[in-house]
């Protein structure tokens, strides 16, 4: 308060008659005094210490100040962590020509007084947490070149004044909440070199006057809500107007534009980067792209294209970065493609190609970092020579029909990243027992993810596969026939997060050594036959919250330090031969989903279940349970699935079952179960399955809520139900003193018992 009348008393004595020259330029310390004192710096920053009057303003930090008039020309705080609003006393920095706050914390609208800086050639706030919408006064700054005011919270439209800008040569609202369409008086700014509008909540269609910007470089529209197909005028040009045109960056993608790409857009013989993708364009790629000399990234990836892929392509000899995935492409993919040098990334995944391709291409790529082929049909065996791709990082060949024995080359990509071959039909020598090219993976020692699920590998895991380095993380091999037993060095990997192994013919032990993977939080082990008891050292894979050792031939009691692995979210242990679980277990809290059927678990369920309130799945079937099932269970509120059938459970069905509110489905078959069926079940609403079959449940049947929907399955089984005449049972016995002497007669009684015996033994 005190700085802002003392700001207020100076800005009155220097618009007196008898200020001179000297004063009219102090108007610009108290100006960029006033900016201060609207900036939050903490005690301790030193950042604008020097903004103080024992020296000249000229002489602070992030100002100039022209030689002549001593007034301040430039005002540059770029990435200077300064928090604050903008002072509506910049407006009297009248000199001024740039201003640069970019990469700040500045929050606030931007004032109108903006509109008074009539020599401003550049405003740069960009990066910062400004709000509210565009200025109209900016349109009076005429001699404007540059406006940037990206990466902000501006909403509202595009303001037609900005069109009166003629000298402008950028203009960036990208990262903001503008909305509205593309105002086309934005074709006036005939000396627009960039026009960088992405990421904020446009529609309508691409104006056609933008079509006259014949000075525009970059144009980038991307992730808006544009509409429509290119616009003819910017797009459809004859070859003599083309030349004129400077566009050397097209960046369109993530809108809803449709239609055709028209050939048109060949013509730019200066373009570089063409990105059209996530779109609904259809129809096939211009075969003429290919003289696009120049062009170095072509994303038409997430379109509905279709057709060939042009062999043209392949005389793109300046191409970096070819991105068709996830579209309708088909038929024999051309190996030019595969031949330009320049390339880094190739990605044709999710189309419907064909053909034998890399055996046909050279792989002279000594660029390439990135290929992805997945999801199409190619064939054909992968080449040794594919190692001569050596900067490869990235190398996707899954859901193909690649054949042949895994190439012994691929550990000359040193380079190498993420190595996905699952889903073909890749095989190994014959003549070998081991996979030996996982010893040659083994040399890239970058490796992080290897998956090389659902192919006939039909071979055993090597020892060497304890000399993957530390960076892999994750290792699939689902479903790929591999026998024997897990070498013991597979728990060398210490920073596997990821074991996908199931679906295969394991055998032996679960290796002690496993429990060095600390960082582990997903191990598949089901479907195998993996034998013997769970060692305690499992307990020590801490990390793990997905464990899956179902249908093996596990046996003995579930280790007592199970309770230790808390972060577990899924656990199914179904399938095997357990006979105990540890108390521990029942603590873990973490867990939504514990399948522990068709073991041999005994005993009975403690209190300490009710501690397992996130869990949604619990499947505890088939076993030989005995006691009653708690009341307590009632706590697992978030539980939508719960089966204890063809377990020995005795006593009532507890009415606190009634209490779960997201239950979707409940098998209580095949158990020793008595007294009545709980009316407070039909407070189940989401109830979909219910099976209460085999029991010896009496009295009546609910019939609302969901039990109105219920067949006589889910009773059938039980021996004294009655009440339900939509399940043809019998009518319950009216006990009431009042009417006791108009009890059913002795013949009606044995009827209807003949009639229920006859309905349970159909």
């Amino acid at each position: 308060m005190i700085m802002h009348i003392f700001l207020t008393c100076q800005y009155a004595l220097l618009s007196s008659p008898s200020s001179s020259t000297t004063n009219r330029s102090n108007t610009d310390m108290l100006a960029l005094l006033a900016f201060k004192s609207q900036i939050e710096l903490p005690s301790s920053s030193s950042m604008l210490s020097s903004w103080n009057t024992n020296t000249s303003f000229c002489n602070w930090v992030g100002v100039s100040c022209s030689l002549r008039h001593k007034r301040v020309t430039a005002l540059n705080l770029y990435f200077k962590k300064l928090k604050g609003t903008v002072s509506p006393h910049i407006g009297n920095l009248t000199f001024l020509r740039h201003i640069d706050l970019h990469s700040n914390s500045f929050y606030g609208p931007i004032l109108e007084t903006i509109g008074r800086l009539r020599r401003l050639r550049l405003i740069d706030l960009g990066e910062n947490k400004l709000e509210g919408t565009i200025p109209s006064s900016i349109s009076q700054c005429h001699m404007l070149q540059t406006i940037n005011f990206g990466s902000n919270g501006l909403h509202g439209n595009i303001r037609q004044d900005i069109g009166k800008l003629t000298n402008l040569e950028r203009l960036n609202l990208e990262f903001n909440n503008l909305t509205g369409s593309i105002p086309g008086c934005l074709g006036n700014l005939s000396r627009l070199e960039i026009l960088e509008l992405r990421k904020n909540n446009l529609l309508g269609e691409i104006p056609s006057e933008l079509g006259k910007l014949s000075k525009l470089r970059i144009l980038n529209l991307v992730s808006n809500n544009l509409s429509g197909g290119l616009p003819s005028t910017i797009f459809n040009l004859n070859s003599s107007s083309a030349e004129t045109i400077s566009l050397e960056v097209v960046y369109l993608s993530e809108n809803p534009l449709s239609g055709h790409i028209p050939k048109g857009l060949c013509l730019f013989k200066n373009l570089k980067k063409l990105a059209l993708a996530a779109n609904g364009f259809v129809g096939s790629i211009p075969r003429c792209v290919g003289n696009l000399s120049h062009l170095e990234i072509l994303y038409l990836d997430r379109n509905k294209m279709s057709g060939e892929i042009p062999s043209e392509l392949g005389q793109l000899a300046n191409l970096r970065m070819l991105s068709l995935n996830y579209n309708n492409l088909s038929g024999r993919a051309s190996p030019t493609i595969f031949n330009i040098s320049s390339s880094e990334v190739i990605s044709l995944a999710f189309n419907n190609l064909f053909g034998n391709v890399l055996e046909l291409a050279n792989f002279r790529l000594p660029k390439l970092q990135e290929l992805y082929l997945s999801r199409n049909g190619f064939n054909g065996r992968i080449p040794n020579f594919i190692s001569n791709a050596s900067m490869l990082k990235i190398l996707e060949l899954s859901n193909n029909s690649f054949n042949g024995p895994m190439p012994m080359t691929l550990g000359g990509l040193r380079n190498l990243k993420i190595l996905s071959l699952s889903n073909n039909e890749l095989t190994t020598d014959p003549s070998q027992r081991e996979l030996h090219f996982l010893t040659s993976l083994t040399q890239c020692p970058q490796l992080e993810s290897l998956n090389i699920g659902y192919n006939p590998l039909n071979g055993s895991l090597p020892t060497s596969i304890g000399n993957f380095s530390a960076s892999l993380e994750i290792f699939d091999a689902t479903a790929s026939q591999i026998q024997n037993s897990l070498p013991y060095q597979i728990g060398n990997l210490s920073g596997l997060l990821d074991l996908e192994l199931e679906l295969n013919d394991l055998i032996g032990p679960f290796p002690s050594s496993m429990g060095n993977l600390h960082e582990l939080q997903q191990l598949y082990l089901d479907v195998n036959k993996i034998e013997g008891n769970l060692p305690n050292e499992v307990c020590r894979l801490t990390s793990v919250g997905e464990f899956y050792m179902n249908e093996n031939k596990l046996s003995g009691p579930i280790p007592s330090c199970f309770g230790n692995l808390t972060n577990i979210k899924e656990i199914s242990l179904a399938s095997n031969a357990f006979t105990s679980i540890p108390h521990s277990m029942w603590s873990l809290g973490s867990a939504w989903l514990m399948n522990l059927s068709f073991n041999s678990l005994t005993g009975y369920l403690p209190p300490e279940i009710g501690k397992l309130v996130n869990l949604q799945i619990l499947d505890l079937s088939m076993n030989q349970f005995s006691a009653t099932i708690p009341e307590i269970i009632s706590n697992l509120k978030m539980l939508e699935q719960l089966d204890l059938s063809d377990n020995a459970f005795q006593g009532n069905i507890p009415t606190s079952i009634g209490n779960l509110g997201s239950l979707k489905s409940l098998d209580l078959s095949s158990n020793n179960l008595s007294g009545t069926v709980p009316k407070s079940l039909e407070k189940l609403y989401y109830l979909k399955y219910l099976n209460l079959s085999f029991n010896m449940l009496t009295g009546p049947i609910p019939t609302n809520g969901a039990f109105a929907n219920f067949t006589i399955q889910s009773f059938m089984g039980n021996h004294d139900l009655c009440g339900n005449s939509k399940l043809k049972l019998p009518p319950c016995p009216d006990t009431s003193p009042s009417k006791s002497r108009k009890s059913t007669s002795p013949s009606q009684v044995v009827s209807l018992s003949e009639n229920y015996y006859c309905m349970q033994r159909i």
